[in-house]
């Protein structure tokens, strides 16, 4: 009966004061928000999945710590920015900080997901939010007084000094925050707790399960007898608006079930104590021989692309590759050899096969000593050249999902190889497949694919007898450029 009296009150003369506070509209309403989350819930229209109710019924009952780790697609931020709102609004002069390793996720994420749910519901519910650009405050209080503000994870200090009886610290992306951090927020709840006043001091952390070196793999694993631990394995999220499980296949596709990318973003997994190679060389052994040439020209890419990668140093190479669709026409490695010589090479190539300027993209690695022989095209010889300068560190093209250009085109590259619709010559090159199959990479603090350096990769290759460095792996660099699929959509024309 409470609830259906409550659909009824009017918003007009809501904030009326009364002489009785039994009678107050506001303190009914509350009461029956507090008393029932999910009355809240059908104000805003959020219906929580299964796995979201465990987070909400952690926090009902108030857990005094709980950890969700999971994978990309359960709705971790959803459920939270739905939930937190509503933690404040029933507990009087509360105050909720929200911390992430970037503003960027505070705000723009996680911020702007609270404003949603509470915007987009019951005009009783809005009256008394009021949402600014650093968080929320709570029925005309500024938000440090009751109400919720962002603090980006950077800082110590901006944890220290918080001293709301009600007080609720929620991290974001959990895995990117420093362990000082996680320590200075420790020991602000310690601190709350032992002061024992009677208030509810929750800490939540909540993201992708990136890392193993971070405080956030300890609260499942030797500090997971004082954590409420959540698991969500996005194989088993229900199809929701946010969610249809297609990411999950093509996460498969790109990567293989047995990546520690699958392991992380969809299975909800820390990943293995290494870092994984991205290309496996069973299935790149399969991209050599005439089988592997009769599925690479089937397929519809007909992009001409040449890829340049441009020796820095004496025993590097100097490497160009001819590709026209799916197939790798030619490969040709030089050490000690003039850049620019190497760029002649390419321009005569191109000539002997008859490929029109118009048709064929040059994809230059522009770091160090390319960024000098890009300078050049556009002289006599190589004017009316169409080309991609090619810059590793620059933002990759889908920069929510690779930490870097050089990681997308890798990423890109290695899903070629899964699907076999790939030739890469009659026979093994020996220095292509061992550069293609050791370079390894890591799920970086963002949640994003990140390739190791070419310095690292020398390091890591290093001879172990004479501790010389292993060498560049230019040769899979130009293989991979040439292949790099959005090339095309970022070209200049170089005319003399």
């Amino acid at each position: 009966m409470l609830l259906a009296k409550n659909n009824d009150i009017k918003s007009k003369g809501f904030f009326r004061s009364t002489s009785s506070v039994n009678d107050d509209p506001r303190a009914v309403f509350l009461k029956a928000i507090k008393k029932d989350i999910n009355f809240y819930f059908s104000l805003i229209g959020f219906k929580p999945t299964w796995q979201q109710k465990e987070f909400v019924d952690a926090l009902v009952a108030g857990d005094p710590s709980i950890a969700v780790r999971s994978g990309k697609g359960p709705g971790k931020t959803t459920v939270t920015a739905a939930c937190m709102p509503w933690w404040s609004l029933t507990r009087p002069m509360s105050r909720v900080v929200v911390t992430a390793p970037t503003m960027r996720q505070c705000k723009d994420v996680w911020l702007a997901e609270a404003e949603k749910w509470i915007s987009g519901g019951d005009k009783r519910l809005r009256s008394l939010f009021k949402f600014t650009g650093t968080g929320y405050g709570i029925r005309g209080h500024k938000q440090n007084q009751w109400g919720c503000f962002l603090a980006t994870a950077t800082t110590p200090e901006a944890f220290q000094g918080i001293h709301n009886k009600n007080l609720l610290i929620y991290c974001e992306e959990a895995s990117g925050i420093d362990r000082g951090i996680m320590q200075a927020i420790q020991d602000t709840m310690s601190g709350h707790r032992k002061e024992g006043q009677g208030g509810q001091n929750i800490w939540c952390c909540v993201g992708n399960p990136n890392s193993r070196t971070c405080r956030f793999f300890d609260f499942f694993h030797s500090l997971s007898d004082h954590w409420t631990c959540l698991h969500w394995n996005a194989e088993e999220t229900p199809v929701s608006n946010w969610f249809s499980g297609e990411r999950n296949t093509e996460i498969a596709e790109e990567f293989g079930k047995d990546s520690d990318v699958y392991r992380v973003a969809v299975l909800g997994e820390f990943p293995a104590l290494d870092p994984d190679s991205l290309i496996n060389e069973d299935e790149l052994n399969k991209c050599f021989g005439p089988e592997a040439y009769k599925r690479a020209f089937d397929h519809s890419d007909k992009k001409r692309q040449i890829g340049i990668d441009l020796a820095r140093f004496g025993g590097d190479e100097c490497v160009n590759v001819f590709r026209d669709g799916r197939v790798m026409l030619s490969m040709e490695a030089k050490s000690h050899v003039d850049p620019n010589d190497m760029i002649d090479r390419a321009v005569m190539l191109q000539n002997s096969y008859g490929w029109p300027d118009k048709d064929t993209t040059y994809v230059v690695d522009a770091s160090g000593m390319g960024e000098t022989a890009i300078g050049r095209i556009g002289d006599a010889k190589r004017m009316g050249k169409r080309v991609h300068e090619f810059y590793s560190q620059n933002t990759a093209h889908n920069p929510n999902k690779y930490a870097n250009k050089i990681t997308e085109a890798w990423c890109e590259f290695a899903k070629m190889v899964r699907s076999g619709e790939l030739y890469l010559g009659e026979k093994p090159d020996r220095k292509l497949v061992l550069q293609l199959t050791h370079r390894k990479y890591i799920v970086d603090r963002e949640g994003k694919i990140k390739i190791e350096s070419k310095d690292d990769y020398k390091k890591r290759m290093a001879d172990l007898e004479t501790g010389d460095l292993g060498k560049s792996p230019d040769r899979a660099d130009a293989v991979v450029m040439s292949f790099y699929e959005h090339a095309s959509r970022s070209q200049r024309v170089a005319f003399g």
